[in-house]
């Protein structure tokens, strides 16, 4: 044999992050994400979907929602 073989289904894909880079660095808590008053088309009516995805190895939620006033 003249090299190491192995199969594919072990390969996952490497993001680095800074965790990586800087151990032990403190990390402050980011805010949520604020939608500004004029932004926003209204109170919300009902949530119609919620799903859970991933983006950069961290959990995201997304909604999808029915806004009073609104078609």
């Amino acid at each position: 044999m003249k090299h190491p073989v192995f199969p594919v289904s072990l390969v996952k894909p490497y993001f680095q992050t800074e965790d990586d880079t800087f151990p032990f660095r403190k990390r402050n808590p980011t805010p949520p994400d604020i939608v500004e008053v004029e932004d926003s088309p209204g109170p919300v009516k009902r949530i119609i979907k919620a799903r859970k995805i991933r983006i950069n190895g961290k959990d995201q939620r997304q909604h999808l929602v029915r806004f009073r006033n609104h078609t």
